[in-house]
């Protein structure tokens, strides 16, 4: 694929080959639904200073088939705590701690990813 000429899939083919990979910013989910209205403006700043960007929303409520670390695969393994088993996610706090969704959104280099991350500051700031 990389030797190809078939614009974004070579190119993609290329970095992946010379482990120039996009950078990632990761904003997890609440209860209160902030993030949502923060995606939201975040993606709507990017798209005004014309940061290139992807927008990955991770939703682990919808699958039914768990991936090894989904929360809800995690509630299924049995640990052995003295005579009795429990579930590996009572135990753990930071299983627990793992957001039902979020979001993920990837720029193409680090200095993109810098000026996304104080464009996201902003955006928090401004509320």
């Amino acid at each position: 694929m990389s030797e190809s000429n078939l614009g974004e899939v070579t190119e993609l083919a290329k970095r992946y080959l010379s482990r120039d990979l996009f950078k990632c910013i990761e904003i997890p989910s609440n209860d209160d639904g902030a993030p949502k209205r923060l995606v939201k403006n975040f993606v709507q700043a990017l798209k005004d200073e014309r940061i290139f960007h992807i927008l990955d929303i991770l939703k682990g409520k919808s699958i039914k088939q768990y991936e090894v670390a989904d929360k809800k695969f995690l509630e299924n393994i049995l640990i052995k705590e003295g005579e009795e088993h429990i579930r590996l996610y009572s135990a753990s706090k930071v299983i627990r701690s793992i957001p039902d969704q979020s979001t993920r959104i990837y720029f193409r280099d680090q200095m993109d990813k810098d000026r996304a991350i104080a464009l996201l500051n902003k955006t928090r700031a401004s509320g």
